[in-house]
């Protein structure tokens, strides 16, 4: 029996690393500042809803911290004991994000569902106004250093929960504009109605996310994949009898693992079904071949 693996180099999902990181601590720093800013306010103005909104602005800087400890980890170089690397901790940050995503969006909309039931006035119009205006260029400064999101789905994630963020400070302006000068009798539910629509857009990104980092720690064969066509172009090699084993699996974006396993006739050159293979799986990073000969006549 014949084995051999080659890689096409270590593929790193993300082209800058270190601005990456620079990225998130300037984030976590920003988010950090706002939520003291904002808790402090609501302790002395006594508004519990300010209060609220910066536990909230809690979950998100909890939420930056689990990307930038999975951004860092990825980055880590491979051991004897961890051979493929820690590039998977990009996808497990983007697991635990867009589920801690779809939580936080179930929290909103049962929020709202009682805003609904019991609408409640804005208070203290002018505050919200000043906290939302702030909030909205924290969370537009997060939006745009991290706009180009392609990187991993950690970082999809975070720039989710982001532009959530964003969209909520844009509807917290709206309410309160329409508080202070709207005489609308419906204005009261433009706050639970903006929140709704917030919810349905965080629950069906979150949900995107969290199926395709689902996908990948289940180390399923990667969508950009025809494994059957392959199969038959592997079978097509006039030495091969039979395909024993034939496995791909994503280990994180943009870098997929292949392992063969593969029966020749008897007296067939291995080298050359090896180059032959090798060449059908060549858009694969890293590919391990097993060839055994068939030892009956």
């Amino acid at each position: 029996m014949s084995e051999s693996c080659h890689h096409s180099g270590d593929h790193c999902c993300c082209h800058h690393p270190e601005k990456v990181s620079k990225k998130l601590y300037l984030m976590i720093v920003l988010t950090g500042v706002f939520f003291f800013a904002e808790l402090f306010t609501g302790f002395i103005t006594k508004s519990l809803s300010l209060q609220s909104d910066a536990f909230h602005m809690l979950s998100d800087e909890a939420g930056l911290i689990i990307g930038l400890i999975a951004h860092g980890l990825s980055q880590k170089k491979k051991t004897n004991r961890m051979t493929f690397g820690w590039s998977r901790a990009e996808v497990l940050g983007g697991f635990a994000n867009s589920l801690f995503l779809l939580i936080i969006s179930l929290n909103i909309f049962i929020e709202a569902i009682s805003r609904f039931i019991n609408p409640e006035d804005i208070q203290e119009v002018d505050l919200f106004i000043g906290v939302g205006i702030l909030g909205f260029l924290v969370n537009l400064i997060g939006v745009f250093i991290f706009h180009n999101h392609n990187h991993s789905e950690n970082i999809e994630a975070i720039y989710l929960h982001l532009f959530g963020d964003l969209l909520g400070s844009v509807g917290v302006l709206v309410s309160a504009y329409f508080v202070k000068f709207s005489s609308w009798n419906y204005r009261i539910y433009i706050d639970p109605m903006i929140s709704i629509f917030i919810v349905g857009f965080l629950a069906t990104h979150a949900l995107r996310i969290l199926k395709k980092t689902g996908i990948i720690l289940l180390e399923s064969t990667p969508t950009s994949i025809d494994i059957s066509m392959l199969q038959q172009q592997v079978l097509s090699i006039e030495s091969i009898e039979k395909i024993e084993k034939f496995h791909v699996w994503e280990l994180s974006k943009g870098e997929s693992v292949a392992m063969i396993n593969v029966h020749i006739t008897k007296g067939s050159n291995i080298t050359d079904t090896h180059a032959a293979i090798k060449e059908i799986l060549k858009e694969i990073e890293s590919v391990c071949i097993s060839v055994e000969e068939n030892k009956e006549d």
